[in-house]
């Protein structure tokens, strides 16, 4: 649609261990199962440790490899024994050892897996919060969830902010966007 592909897009876009986390996500490898390997997650989780914390740098191609393949069940046991291992849970060690950008794409890989649903409701909350909305973050939110799993992001989001979605989005909208939005989330 756009005259090239989205890979050669990202390449052009990103640089170095991002271009490349973000390349390996592009590849939708995730394992979908459930299945769980213990050992696989002791291992992964010292071989996350040595990549990072335990060393002086941060070897990121170590980090995506860990990441990016893995099933949420599976990378939930390597967040315990990496908690185990090292002390610290994963996501202070990505906090730690991360620059910006990239500490973002890996926060979103691990938040997501832990409650995907606490995930979307704070992403929401984010596009409103400050000054100013981010419009188009906003709805794509919004639509893209709105028949997989916006009622239950809407109960999260008031469980984490004692207000609901509507209201925030009431506040902080106007006009036909308001109430398009307002129909969208209401229907929900």
């Amino acid at each position: 649609m756009y005259g090239r592909s989205l890979e050669h897009a990202v390449r052009a876009d990103f640089a170095s261990h991002l271009e490349r986390l973000m390349l390996a996500l592009l590849q939708a490898n995730r394992d979908e199962s459930d299945h769980v390997d213990q050992e696989r997650a002791v291992t992964d989780a010292q071989r996350f440790y040595e990549a990072g914390e335990g060393m002086m740098g941060t070897d990121e191609d170590t980090f995506n490899t860990i990441l990016v393949a893995q099933n949420p069940a599976q990378l939930r046991v390597l967040m315990m024994e990496y908690q185990k291992l090292s002390g610290r849970s994963l996501i202070d060690a990505i906090k730690r050892e991360t620059s910006v950008n990239y500490r973002a794409t890996l926060m979103a890989i691990v938040l997501s897996t832990l409650d995907r649903t606490a995930y979307l409701a704070e992403r929401i909350w984010n596009t409103m919060e400050g000054f100013g909305t981010r419009e188009n973050d906003l709805i794509r939110l919004i639509v893209s969830r709105s028949e997989i799993d916006l009622a239950n992001i809407k109960q999260e989001y008031h469980r984490l902010h004692r207000r609901s979605m509507e209201s925030s989005i009431a506040a902080d909208t106007s006009r036909y966007f308001e109430k398009a939005l307002l129909m969208i989330v209401k229907g929900n």
